[in-house]
């Protein structure tokens, strides 16, 4: 009967760290017909939901160097889990017969 007890605590102990260090990170990225926005313009190493919102009235063609290249439609939404390393991250937004927006992530230790 003692083993029961024993057995659930060390279940809690193993999964308390793991659940008090996983917080969530978001990177937004926001593409417009006349431009594009990231925020924060600077993260850390790890792993981050890279939200990709598309307001204007267009598809968009959205890639980052070495991570994803993605077409968002018009007022549409697009999702990537990226983990960063260290270093700087190149942003390219481009729409049908329009001249590419380019911006970066900065990746700081």
């Amino acid at each position: 009967m003692r083993v029961l007890p024993a057995i659930a605590a060390a279940v809690v102990a193993l999964a308390a760290p793991a659940a008090q260090s996983a917080t969530p990170r978001a990177l937004g990225i926001l593409t417009t017909g006349s431009g594009l926005d990231i925020s924060p313009a600077s993260v850390g190493p790890y792993q981050y939901t890279v939200q990709i919102h598309n307001i204007g009235q267009y598809p968009m063609r959205v890639r980052m160097q070495r991570t994803f290249n993605v077409v968002v439609p018009a007022g549409g939404w697009a999702f990537r889990v990226v983990h960063f390393s260290v270093g700087t991250y190149q942003v390219m937004a481009s729409a049908p017969h329009q001249k590419p927006w380019i911006s970066s992530v900065s990746v700081n230790p």
